[in-house]
């Protein structure tokens, strides 16, 4: 897909966070996601 407008800060600011991830496998994503999870538990004490 193309990149959001000039003036679409928050559109862009997505769709760069999802390029980035381009290419990562499912497995890497729930890795991943699972480290963030444990990090703010972690940092917040829930």
């Amino acid at each position: 897909s193309d990149r959001p407008g000039m003036l679409d800060f928050k559109g862009k600011a997505k769709w760069d966070a999802w390029n980035a991830l381009k290419g990562m496998s499912k497995e890497e994503a729930m890795k991943a996601y699972i480290a963030k999870v444990e990090e703010l538990k972690g940092k917040y004490g829930i």
